[in-house]
């Protein structure tokens, strides 16, 4: 089980469900400080936005843990307001758990979904609908039969 992290940069679209991911980027933690990756974020989603001549709007960019390609926890969230070629306004929001608990948080997250999904592979068994055990059951009662006989 490994905790990815990478930057997600979005552009927000008011009234939709969902933002749309306009880029992304691995990380790894393990290989540069996180507190530099955490500084890198606002750079890389300007030069993104600015690579991929984006419009004006309201883009957020994410320093974090992905669980199957999606954002999990964030160690940095940035809300840019982009006017086209550079930054109008940014504002920062860091997350109030460090780098160590967000992997412990990410790690727990993952063992919880692993546990579930073993669950509900056992209850979808036939051993677990009865079947089996009633078999089981059935021969026990067979086989005492017999023997009390």
């Amino acid at each position: 089980m490994t905790v990815r992290f990478g930057y997600v940069l979005e552009a927000v679209q008011p009234g939709a469900e969902a933002d749309i991911e306009v880029a992304r980027k691995v990380v790894d933690p393990e290989q540069q400080d996180p507190e530099e990756l955490r500084q890198a974020l606002r750079p890389w989603a300007e030069a993104e936005l600015a690579r991929l001549k984006r419009e004006f709007g309201l883009y957020t960019a994410e320093y974090g843990t992905w669980n199957d390609g999606q954002s999990a926890y964030y160690l940095r969230m940035l809300y840019i307001v982009w006017g086209g070629e550079d930054v109008i306004s940014v504002h920062v929001d860091d997350s109030p758990v460090n780098y160590a608990g967000v992997r412990v948080l990410a790690n727990q997250a993952e063992a919880f979904r692993a546990l579930q999904a073993s669950r509900r592979q056992e209850t979808c068994s036939p051993e677990s609908s009865g079947l089996v055990t009633s078999r089981a059951s059935a021969a026990a009662d067979r086989s005492a039969a017999k023997v009390s006989s």
